[in-house]
């Protein structure tokens, strides 16, 4: 019995040993573990947390140091919602309130994520990515939770530059009217960012990811665009203008290609219509004559470089003058030169056709080009002008043209003889007919003036007889007699060039009319002067305005300084327009004309003239 009982012990204490090994080795686990598991938490990047049922912190990783700024020492025992921003502390009662009902029914729940912000002790949000469990007891009861949280404020840093960067982009896609298409080597789109509406019209097909280059370009379009594709692959850019032809249209278009990888290739589309139009615009305005519109001197001079450069032809031209232009351009103003111009411009344009052409290449000069012309042709040319001038003078004898021709033939490589030679030919005949060119300008400005001035109705007569009368008082020649005549009807010819609003103008004249009107005497000397006819008489027409005592115009001269026959009309010239019936006032008696040129006598009229003229009226001579 005794030896059963040591057995039993004795295997008793063998166990025991066992059993104080085996926890020994546990225990030796356990603490290994222990401090692995705080070797963990202390040096993970990642916080660890755990709180009681109320949020409370129990425990916090060495780490949370990095998200709010404090110890471990100095958040255990505060409330987690110390530490959270406003916004995050509603997120997590609101994750809170909805494990409500499964709480109250005792059941468990998973694991819950927060994209939280933390207020760490400088005030500034750091935002983390937390991950909270629930702990419960053996009759599943919260006991309160653990969790993990990760700074990932960096992170949402670069996520809104992201956004920020992609929303920027899409905007400068959007503020960019062109079409933006992204496209592979085989053609296909990859990308399609539509034009501006209305920036193509409707003239380019909507376009989808996967839609081949082959199936929208017109064929006639393809072996450009490809060639494009491929340049890009082979340069890394390329970029062309081309014109694109619709059933109703014209587009111009600036494709711009760009290599972005090995296999993928970016191409801009720009509609340039509007810019090509201004271009083609501008180009025509630097080229064409402004008054006439035809060609301008800077295209002739550009076309001759380029004649002489092109096979060998013959090339013809006509040097044209306009005779007379800057008499009526001085006389009847810059305005009716430009209608002569304009005349003269279609009439030379009518007689040619393309690649013919009509250029202005000077004030009253012209130039047209013939290619390929013969001597007959030329010949044939210069009597249509010549006739049609003719008929529009028919037709319009109030406005005249006069045009002096010359014309000359020679291979394109010597384009200055042929210039010079027709240039030449051209005022052989200008000397013929120069003098007969002003003498009927100068005719027609005094029909003009008629038409214009009811004041001349019959007032050149009588002019002409007053004059003419108190001229041989002074014992005039007849030479001088004639001369007086001519002063009489054509003194007030510079009137031609002064608006008829300002002729007929029934009221008083303002100062500017005034200054307007006094420029007849300077218009009317600029016209006598220009013809033979009216040559003599060019001085008095220009000091007829002059007064004896100076305060005349244009220059302001006195007494004897003025022309004796400008001193005789001085006098007669006022006393007919007293006498007269005019717009604003009826005709003076003639003893109040007699009265009134007394009074101006030693002031506006010489007083030797203006007594024996007054003497003579007196006396009923005339």
């Amino acid at each position: 019995m005794k030896d059963d009982t040591d057995l039993n012990l004795s295997q008793r204490i063998v166990d025991l040993e066992t059993m104080v090994e085996t926890l020994t080795k546990a225990k030796a686990a356990a603490e290994k573990n222990a401090e692995l598991l705080t070797f963990i938490a202390e040096n993970a990047v990642d916080t660890l947390w755990k709180f009681d049922e109320q949020f409370r912190i129990v425990y916090v990783s060495p780490s949370a140091s990095r998200i709010t700024g404090l110890s471990p020492d100095g958040m255990e025992g505060r409330h987690l919602f110390d530490f959270l921003s406003p916004a995050s502390v509603d997120t997590v009662i609101k994750g809170y309130a909805s494990r409500q009902t499964l709480m109250e029914k005792g059941e468990r729940w998973g694991s819950s994520a927060y994209t939280v912000q933390f207020i760490n002790k400088d005030g500034v949000y750091i935002w983390a990515e937390a991950i909270v469990n629930p702990i419960f007891d053996e009759n599943n009861k919260l006991k309160g939770y653990s969790g993990i949280a990760r700074d990932i404020t960096e992170q949402q840093r670069m996520e809104q530059e992201f956004f920020q960067l992609e929303a920027q982009n899409r905007a400068m896609l959007e503020a960019i009217p062109d079409m933006i298409v992204k496209f592979n080597r085989q053609g296909d789109y990859e990308f399609y960012k539509p034009p501006k509406e209305g920036q193509f019209g409707n003239e380019i097909p909507p376009l989808g990811k996967g839609v081949n280059i082959r199936e929208v370009v017109p064929s006639q379009y393809l072996p450009r665009v490809m060639s494009g594709i491929e340049q890009a692959f082979i340069y890394g850019k390329h970029s062309y203008k081309a014109k694109l032809t619709f059933e109703d249209k014209e587009l111009f278009v600036e494709s711009r290609y760009a290599k972005i990888n090995d296999d993928e290739v970016l191409v801009l589309i720009r509609d340039i219509t509007e810019q090509c139009k201004i271009e083609e615009s501008m180009e025509l305005l630097r080229v064409t004559d402004s008054v006439t519109g035809i060609y301008n001197r800077s295209y002739f001079e550009t076309d001759i470089v380029r004649i002489q450069v092109v096979d060998d032809c013959k090339i013809g031209l006509f040097i044209c003058d306009v005779d007379g232009l800057k008499l009526i351009n001085d006389t009847l103003g810059h305005t009716q030169g430009d209608n002569i111009l304009k005349l003269v411009a279609d009439i030379l344009e009518s007689g040619v056709h393309k690649p013919d052409y009509v250029a202005r290449i000077g004030g009253d000069e012209f130039v047209i080009v013939v290619f390929n012309p013969t001597n007959q042709q030329m010949e044939t040319l210069n009597q249509y002008y010549v006739s049609q001038i003719e008929s529009h003078n028919c037709t319009s004898p109030h406005l005249p043209l006069s045009v002096s021709f010359g014309w000359a033939i020679d291979n394109n490589s010597n384009i200055e003889h042929i210039f010079k030679t027709a240039d030449n030919n051209m005022y052989r005949t200008k000397m013929y007919k120069n003098q007969s060119v002003r003498s009927s300008i100068v005719k027609l400005m005094m029909k003009a003036l008629e038409a214009k001035d009811h004041i001349t109705e019959g007032h050149a007569d009588r002019l002409g007889d007053l004059l003419e009368n108190i001229g041989r008082k002074l014992e005039f020649s007849q030479a001088q007699l004639a001369d007086l005549r001519l002063f009489a009807n054509f003194h007030d010819i510079g009137k031609v060039g002064i608006s008829e609003s300002i002729l007929k103008k029934p009221a008083k004249l303002t100062d500017e009319e005034v200054v307007i009107m006094r420029q007849h005497s300077e218009i009317g000397f600029r016209i006598a002067k220009s013809s033979l006819d009216l040559e003599p008489i060019a001085e008095w027409i220009l000091y007829h305005h002059e007064h004896w005592n100076g305060d005349g115009y244009p220059f302001a001269i006195a007494g004897e300084q003025i022309p004796l026959p400008c001193r005789i009309l001085a006098i007669v010239d006022a006393y007919d327009a007293m006498t007269s019936d005019r717009p604003y006032r009826k005709a003076m008696s003639k003893k109040d004309a007699i009265q009134e040129i007394n009074r101006c006598t030693g002031t506006q009229f010489d007083p030797t003239i203006a007594e024996l003229f007054i003497n003579l009226i007196s006396e009923d001579e005339f």
